[in-house]
Parts: C-alpha cells; structure tokens; sequence
C-alpha cells in the first residue's frame, strides 16, 4: 500500500528478484520413502497385535457360550 500511496507499481508476491519472498525448495524423495515405509511397517505390527487379540476374543467368547 505504500508503494501505491507513493505511485510505483506494488511488488508482486511471486517476484524471484523479490528477497522477502525465498522459492521453497521441494521435499526430498528419500526422506518421503523413509516416512512411507516407516508408516507401512507400523500399520503391519498393529494389523499383527490387532488379529491376534480378535482371535482371542473370538476364543473367549466360543468358549462362554458352551
């Protein structure tokens, strides 16, 4: 707005030569494998630890209805 009040033209946001606004650099590929991966294994041992304890209550419960 000052620059407006002041009559040139205002910055634009996505300027490379602009220093208040500095490009993103993009993620890393591996770091995002490592983090997938990482994710994958911990919703295989909850998978685990979940069916085994479902086969066990299954059990529990054939075994109170006799």
């Amino acid at each position: 707005m000052a620059r407006k009040a002041a009559g040139e033209e205002p910055l634009l946001e996505d300027d490379p030569l602009n220093p208040i606004f500095k490009p993103i650099p993009k993620p890393s590929r591996l770091d995002g494998s490592l983090i997938t991966n990482q994710i994958a294994n911990y919703c295989n041992q909850v998978n685990g630890v979940a069916g085994q304890n479902f086969n066990r209550l299954c059990l529990m419960k054939a075994l109170q209805d006799d």
